[in-house]
């Protein structure tokens, strides 16, 4: 008989640290809810004002003049200097 105490008093502190465990992730995942909750009710709030982000301005481009195009290179040049196709499919190839 005290051997049969015994084994159920082991299973007795076995399931008690796994409640433990599972009641302390209970709390925490409460308390996330708890915090979201509040934050959701500070966005309903009827004083709510979003705040405006500052963007910075876009860094100037070099000014170009309109139709102003290299003769030597009249679809631009490649990162090594080559000069660049004209875009798109040549009319041999799409007969």
């Amino acid at each position: 008989m005290a051997s049969l105490d015994l084994s159920q008093l082991q299973n007795i502190i076995n399931n008690a640290t796994k409640n433990e465990t599972l009641v302390s992730e209970i709390r925490k995942a409460a308390a996330r809810a708890t915090k979201a909750l509040g934050e959701l009710n500070a966005l309903l709030a009827e004083d709510y004002q979003p705040e405006v982000k500052e963007r910075k301005p876009r860094a100037p481009k070099a000014p170009k003049e309109l139709g102003e195009v290299d003769p030597n290179f009249p679809y631009g040049k490649k990162k090594d200097g080559t000069p660049k196709a004209k875009s798109g499919r040549s009319k041999e190839a799409a007969e």
